[in-house]
């Protein structure tokens, strides 16, 4: 089991499409059945909520 002794920050980024999603959420599985303790956010710009976009 983990301790709390030391935490570790970890971000993966790109654009949509390109599985980070989901990579986020099978690292996070692994894990924490590893035992550690795993926060996950996803942060979406503004063209996937429906906002307009120029580019």
């Amino acid at each position: 089991m983990a301790t709390a002794e030391k935490a570790y920050n970890l971000i993966i980024t790109g654009v949509g499409g390109q599985g980070n999603v989901l990579s986020s959420q099978l690292l996070g599985q692994a894990l924490v059945g590893k035992g550690y303790f795993v926060t996950i956010g996803e942060t979406y710009g503004s063209s996937q909520r429906g906002g307009s976009v120029m580019s």
